[in-house]
């Protein structure tokens, strides 16, 4: 059967999930397979971070996909892809509301694709710098990029 390339299902994913605008809840669901695996790291507290998590099948995407509507606003985003076989790998920066604060980020994600339907998706995000933002601290700044 002859299948939509890996990037392309990919990137309808990830640009559905953290792109500025409301998520297309059904159309991010139609993209994964009924065993999809979802993974946010979990940061320095998950009881800033109720999205953060392994979340299993469409069930659980939905279950994520609502925590990620419920608590993030993306307000911008810069990413980079690169994507070999069936995996995409994307990074890069961008600032979304959370808890009523502007928090800047830096991620990666991982979509694994097989048959034409996402089976894994992982990401990583700057989980500590959000925590001690919205905790009301400042993020201490690099002592080696200045």
């Amino acid at each position: 059967m002859n299948y939509p390339s890996t990037k392309a299902i990919a990137l309808k994913l990830i640009e559905n999930i953290s792109s500025e605008g409301a998520i297309e809840n059904d159309a991010v669901i139609e993209l994964m397979s009924d065993d999809v695996v979802i993974e946010m790291i979990p940061g320095a507290s998950e009881a800033y971070l109720p999205f953060n998590g392994v979340y299993r099948g469409h069930a659980g995407a939905r279950t994520w996909l609502a925590l990620l509507e419920e608590y993030l606003m993306v307000e911008h985003i810069d990413r980079t892809y690169v994507c070999e076989g069936e995996y995409c790998f994307a990074f890069g920066n961008g600032l979304f509301t959370y808890a009523g604060m502007k928090v800047p980020f830096s991620f990666s994600e991982v979509v694994k694709v097989e048959q034409g339907k996402v089976t894994w998706y992982k990401e990583w995000v700057d989980c500590t710098k959000i925590v001690e933002m919205v905790k009301g601290r400042q993020y201490p700044k690099s002592t080696t990029n200045n």
